[in-house]
Formats: structure tokens, sequence, C-alpha cells
């Protein structure tokens, strides 16, 4: 294989941490007074894929609160780095970046993964 090969499929293969197929409710705040409610389709401890009824915007700074289950609340920054809308009713599929540094709540997330089990 040669290097154009592996920039081939680099460009295709860009994700760096297993992704877990799990829904659970999502707080999200864009900006210092919108609020949107979500729903997670699947995760990973560098970010996460979910279903908004607004969209977000690229490059959109956030601040999530994912409630993983009865005892568990992390809240994360994050960016959005893709959007897809779907439907006629508004609804979007984003995918967000958690952001660099914030080492204890990602330790938290990645301790909740992996009670999780097998990644999707």
């Amino acid at each position: 294989m040669d290097s154009d090969d592996i920039s081939a499929n680099n460009l295709f293969d860009r994700r760096v941490a297993p992704r877990y197929k799990s829904e659970f409710q999502v707080g999200l705040e864009v900006g210092f007074s919108e609020f949107c409610q979500c729903r997670s389709i699947n995760i990973s401890t560098t970010g996460i894929r979910l279903v908004a009824n607004r969209a977000i915007g690229m490059g959109t700074r956030t601040s999530l609160t994912l409630c993983l289950d009865e005892d568990t609340l992390v809240e994360l920054e994050g960016e959005s780095v893709w959007e897809s809308s779907i439907g006629s009713l508004g609804t979007h599929v984003v995918g967000l970046s958690f952001g660099s540094g914030q080492v204890s709540q990602k330790r938290e997330l990645q301790r909740w993964l992996r009670k999780q089990g097998v990644a999707a």
C-alpha cells in the first residue's frame, strides 16, 4: 500500500474512539439563552451524534448535559462538526465533537461507556 492509499483510507475512517449505540436525553445550550432538548444516537469519548428539534449550525460551540442514566449526569463543552436536516418538521441529526481538556468529565464518560459493553 502506498502513501496515497493510506491518505484515502484516513479520509473515510476518521474515528479515533469506539462508538456506542446509546439513547438518552441530552440538554444542549447554544449561546447564552438558547436551550434545546435532544436525544443521543451514539456516543464515544470524543463526540456524540444526536437528534435535535432545530438546526444547531456548523462550528457552533455548545454546552451539553448528558443524562446517561438515573445516577449519571456529565456536563461537557462541544462543537458541532456536521449537521443534516431530516424530514419536514425541522428535525436535525448533529455530530458534536467534545472540546479538549475536560479531563474529569471525559473520565466519567469513559467509566460509563465501559459499563455499556461492546461498541457499535
